[in-house]
């Protein structure tokens, strides 16, 4: 009927050439450090979360305070500056999040910045959230931070590639998406296994360029499972607002 085949996610450019987050999907951004892997994510999920979706989100490294801050400064274009240092705000911008948060308070997502899980932590969170109200999308921000069960024998490659296949394996239980994001070695590959890389439906490298005094990155589809694989955009990291624009 015209419709999409999976969730929107929100962004354009990105659900033309996919057909948006699909059911049993496994979706990795790559990136270096301080690349945009959870300003993309969080972006991608602020779309569900305003649409209503069931989101939960595992973040591994930022706090519940910043995660929250991230989601309302890219919705409602508040500066991340400002949510971090109320010293700064403006009255007008004050009410301008009290609208916001009253708005998302209403919304179905949950945060978990609990430090140390296992994925069979997170498998266990997610299928009770699954059974008492339903999950649209479930974010893992982000890989490597997962704490692995030490298996005698098994060296970080292997363990992290365990790690990967049971985020697949995940989201076919949970029969919705599941994004995730890997850090990038030097060489532009997934740290620490590229079993990431080939577990995953679609992986969305972004790789950050700067010419003629001029900044911004390439969003690249190293695999896409319903797309055209190679495909890149060009997009510009905005810090201020936590997202990207996709040019």
């Amino acid at each position: 009927q015209g419709e999409m085949a999976g969730q929107s996610t929100g962004i354009d450019a990105i659900d033309i050439h996919t057909g948006g987050m699909r059911p049993s999907e496994l979706w990795v951004v790559g990136a270096k450090t301080s690349g945009g892997k959870s300003i993309l994510m969080l972006q991608m999920a602020a779309k569900m979360i305003e649409q209503g979706k069931k989101v939960v989100i595992f973040s591994l490294e930022l706090g519940v305070e910043e995660v929250y801050a991230r989601v309302l400064s890219t919705l409602k274009h508040i500066s991340m500056a400002e949510l971090m240092n109320p010293k700064t705000m403006t009255k007008g911008t004050l009410t301008k999040i009290q609208s916001a948060v009253t708005t998302l308070r209403d919304q179905n997502f949950a945060i978990c910045d609990m430090g140390g899980l296992t994925m069979d932590q997170i498998t266990a969170h997610c299928i009770r959230l699954s059974e008492t109200s339903g999950l649209d999308l479930v974010i893992i921000d982000y890989l490597q931070m997962v704490t692995a069960q030490r298996i005698k024998g098994q060296n970080r490659e292997q363990e992290v590639a365990g790690i990967s296949r049971q985020c697949k394996q995940l989201a076919k239980r949970l029969k919705c998406p599941v994004l995730t994001a890997t850090q990038l070695n030097e060489a532009g590959q997934s740290r620490e296994s590229r079993s990431i890389e080939h577990d995953a439906d679609n992986v969305l490298m972004i790789d950050h360029w700067s010419k003629n005094d001029q900044e911004g990155t390439t969003e690249t589809f190293w695999k896409c499972r319903n797309g055209e694989r190679g495909k890149s955009f060009n997009a510009k990291m905005n810090g201020e607002f936590q997202k990207f624009t996709f040019i």
